[in-house]
């Protein structure tokens, strides 16, 4: 092997390609597993490129042997490049084992290879995808996700192979490999499955029968002595043969052999994977004369129901799979078999029936389900019938289902036949008959089968409910009821019920449906009863919405809660710690970006800070303390941003001032005051002087001082735009403009000003534009985000920072002008801003001219032209 390896490398070395192809295959041919093997062996001996070409040679191969190796080389090479090679080689395999060989690499891909690796197994995929999806579901046998990946995929892309195969799938003893092959052939099942699956239906009924006979024999495991047991077993398993056989087998066991007997008695049960072990643990030692522990005991009990439970919902659905095939084929005598297949005693005949004429949906079905109905007494039939009948559509309800809903012993039918009639669209009627039965259990369904279903027709019966006396039990079902309706009336009607002689469990209810539909005024209303019931309000009243203020993290509180500032504060003097410490929560988190609330705030807190002097410093001083703290910080800020701001405002009026004197006074006071750190720290602010300064360049008929004063402070500023227009005036024919121009432009342009793009945040209440903006400037490289709330979409500006904002125009809630303003104000707004609009009105369009925005496109506009007003953003400032 030496020999050939030191040849390989000869021929290479001499440029001899077909040489080396002919030696290749040649060895390959005449000792193949020996060849592979010296292969695999040489590659990373020998340079990135003689590997590769031996690689191209052994794809001419071909062979299914071969696959491991290139997997381990794609895995261990360092070079992306020839990874990267070695992947798009790898594709060209036309054996199906080199799908799944592929996807084991899949964890271990360098990031930079993804899309390679990507496309080569996109091509294996279109090429063997049905194997591939086949295999993986005979390999999803104690693996319930792997075969429902697979059988997802096999719903996704039919093909002809899958009914066959899965219909030998059937035979595989694996109850959730059963359940996804049922899944699949109820919508692709042929002739064949429509044969076969009677009798899978016999063998599970049977598979059932022992089951529960396992089940039941279970019961008795800790008190029947080990021998009986063992009989009991082999006559529930329904274990063929003789007494005396019986007997050799049970001897076995009092020697001490149980495997085998114990390994034919959980064969005969169809016991597979973990539940076999539990029952193999807990069996083996009951029959080797032990008595296992109470917990193994109630272990393997527990499985083994479980197992039954499996076993009873895969049967049920065995029989309604079979009806829609039936249904599907076209199968007209379906019923009739079905009912000679079950004889007529049989105890589970009913529920089969039931499942079967679900799944066949014809209108002979909905007839005999409705008999059942109508004549049944069964709780569990009448449950399952109940839930067959939710997949007809009908025009008159069955009288039985009317009957339900007024059956006082069973609730759960009674809403299964409420919830039957909503689903029909035939609930209202029965709602309100229902709210005026005697019953309270009764009256209470109907109220919540209101709510649940957003019976609308009932609103108003549920508020006149209000205005009679109701046991409390109905008079909170009825107050829970209205939060499925956003109406007006509702905070008025509910209002009533916050204040005494009410008991607490109805005033926790009427808040909570007063915080949860009266929107912007639900604080206000709740706190005014509070206040004006002040010593018949219980803490736990407070509580409760403090609770709803603090959990609710999308609440539009702030503005609430700063109107009844007072009640907050006096909180904060209630002998309940708990309140005193919820309220500090609620402070300690409320969004305060006004300035006179801030104030109000300070006033407040400091007074209440007041009543701990000459005391112990406590937690609870500590916490006012930094709230304090805070609003101080937040109002010095505001303070320094106010004389920032009107600092900015004088340099820009004194610039558009008419007359030359203001403006050459503004432009030394800027020269004066100017510093380099502003083109970072102040950008925004600094983008309208340098516009500014620009016109006053290009006044032609400007005072000469204007000018002058303009280039020195363009000189200052360095913003791109006025560099630009200064190179313009380099042959000025005044000799001190140019003097100027050239000592202006001995510093470079300040590179702060230059801030590429590369986050976007786009927002638009239309998802279709959204979804479209946001896939297409991803592919040109831009981390983008989208929102379509406005609400939302400024608290994400809260959140995060951004380089672009495209904003719509025109939204529901608010539009664009005005969130704009609500971003600056609360300095969260990108420092560039594009308009995106569909209307034409230029007098609605006015108000972005004060905005100072970066641009305005018309919808519907070129992506073109949004790319390219991106890409001038970026390559300098405006």
């Amino acid at each position: 092997m030496n020999t050939e390896k030191q040849r390989i490398v000869e021929l290479y070395a001499k440029g001899d390609a077909q040489g080396l192809r002919d030696h290749t295959l040649g060895a390959l041919g005449r000792l193949r597993a020996q060849t592979i093997d010296l292969v695999e062996g040489m590659l990373f001996e020998v340079d990135g490129k003689l590997r590769l070409k031996l690689l191209e040679i052994l794809m001419e191969d071909g062979g299914a042997d071969l696959i491991p190796l290139f997997i381990n080389c794609i895995r261990r090479e360092q070079n992306l490049l020839y990874a990267k090679s070695q992947i798009l080689l790898f594709r060209g395999f036309r054996r199906q084992e080199a799908l799944a060989a592929l996807l084991s690499l899949e964890g271990d891909i360098d990031p930079e290879l993804r899309a390679t690796y990507q496309r080569a197994l996109g091509k294996l995929l279109a090429q063997f995808s049905e194997q591939f999806y086949m295999s993986e579901f005979r390999a999803g046998a104690g693996n319930r996700r792997r075969a429902r990946f697979a059988a997802d995929m096999m719903l996704r892309t039919p093909h002809p192979e899958y009914a066959p195969f899965l219909n030998d799938q059937l035979s595989v003893n694996d109850l959730a490999l059963r359940f996804e092959a049922l899944r699949v052939l109820a919508q692709l099942g042929d002739r064949e499955t429509s044969e076969l699956i009677t009798p899978f239906l016999a063998k599970l009924r049977a598979q059932l029968a022992r089951a529960e006979g396992l089940r039941d024999a279970v019961k008795g495991l800790d008190k029947e002595p080990s021998e009986s047991f063992f009989y009991s077993l082999c006559e529930r398993a329904g274990l063929e043969g003789t007494a005396a056989e019986r007997e050799a087998q049970w001897r076995k066991i009092k020697s001490g052999a149980v495997k085998e007997p114990l390994d034919h008695l959980l064969d005969a049960f169809e016991l597979t994977g973990e539940i076999r072990k539990k029952a193999y643990a807990c069996l083996g030692e009951k029959l080797a004369g032990k008595t296992p522990s109470a917990f193994d005991i109630a272990r393997v009990q527990q499985a083994i129901t479980g197992y039954v439970a499996e076993t009873r919902a895969l049967t049920l659905e065995t029989a309604s799979v079979a009806g829609r095939i039936a249904a599907r084929l076209g199968e007209d005598d379906f019923i009739k078999r079905m009912e000679f297949f079950l004889p007529a005693d049989d105890i589970g005949r009913d529920a089969l029936l039931i499942a079967a004429l679900k799944g066949y949906g014809s209108g002979e079905a909905l007839t005999l389900l409705t008999e059942y109905v109508n004549t049944c007494d069964d709780v569990d039939l009448l449950r399952d019938a109940l839930d067959a009948l939710a997949a007809f559509e009908v025009e008159n309800p069955p009288r039985g289902v009317e009957k339900l809903c007024y059956d006082e012993r069973n609730g759960e039918l009674r809403q299964k036949a409420l919830e039957l009639l909503a689903h029909w669209g035939m609930g209202h009627e029965i709602a309100k008959k229902l709210m005026d039965h005697e019953s309270i259990a009764i009256r209470a369904d109907g109220i919540r089968a209101a709510a649940k279903y957003k019976l609308d027709v009932c609103y108003l019966h549920i508020l006149r409910l209000l205005e009679k006396e109701l046991p409390d039990s109905l008079l909170v079902a009825a107050l829970e009821a209205l939060r499925a309706f956003e109406r007006p009336r509702t905070g008025k009607a509910v209002k009533p019920f916050l204040s005494p002689p009410h008991t607490l469990s109805v005033r926790k209810a009427a808040l909570e449906t007063i915080y949860a539909v009266c929107g912007s005024e639900r604080v206000e209303l709740i706190v005014s009863v509070f206040e004006r019931d002040a010593a018949d309000t219980p803490p736990e009243a407070v509580d409760a919405l403090l609770n709803l203020l603090i959990g609710d993290e999308e609440a539009d509180a702030p503005s609430q809660i700063h109107k009844t500032r007072g009640f907050w504060l006096s909180l904060l003097e209630n002998e309940s710690l708990s309140l005193r410490e919820k309220t500090l929560t609620l402070l300690a988190r409320l969004d305060i970006a006004e300035e006179f609330h801030a104030k109000a705030w300070l006033k407040g807190l400091r007074k209440i800070l007041s009543r701990f002097q000459g005391k112990t410093a406590s937690e609870e001083e500590r916490r006012i303390s930094a709230i304090v703290e805070d609003l101080e910080e937040k109002a010095r800020q505001w303070r320094t941003e106010r004389s920032r701001d009107k600092m900015f405002q004088d340099f820009l009026a004194g610039l558009q001032a008419e007359s030359p004197f203001q403006a050459v006074q503004a432009l030394r006071r800027l020269a004066q005051r100017y510093k380099p750190e502003w083109a970072r720290d102040f950008a925004d602010r600094l983008q309208p002087i340098a516009r500014q300064i620009g016109v006053l360049l290009d006044d032609e008929r400007g005072s000469p001082e204007v000018i002058l004063q303009s280039i020195t402070v363009a000189g200052l500023l360095r913003h791109p735009k006025l560099h630009d227009q200064l190179r313009g005036m380099a042959d000025h024919p005044n000799s001190a403009v140019r003097n100027a121009v050239r000592q202006a432009l001995r510093a470079p342009a300040d590179a702060a000003y230059i801030k590429p793009v590369r986050s976007i945040f786009v927002l638009d209440d239309s998802r279709y534009i959204t979804k479209q903006l946001s896939k297409i400037l991803a592919m040109e490289g831009y981390s983008v985000e989208c929102e379509n709330d406005v609400v939302q979409g400024l608290k994400r500006l809260e959140e995060k920072t951004f380089d672009l904002l495209i904003l719509d125009y025109i939204m529901p809630g608010m539009d664009g002008v005005a969130f704009l303003k609500k971003a600056r104000k609360r300095r969260a707004a990108p420092e560039r801003t594009l308009v995106i609009t569909s209307t034409r009105n230029k007098q609605e369009l006015r108000p972005f001219t004060h905005l100072e925005i970066d641009g305005l496109l018309l919808k519907p506009f070129r992506l073109e032209d949004l790319l390219q007003r991106i890409r001038d953003l970026g390559a300098a400032a405006e």
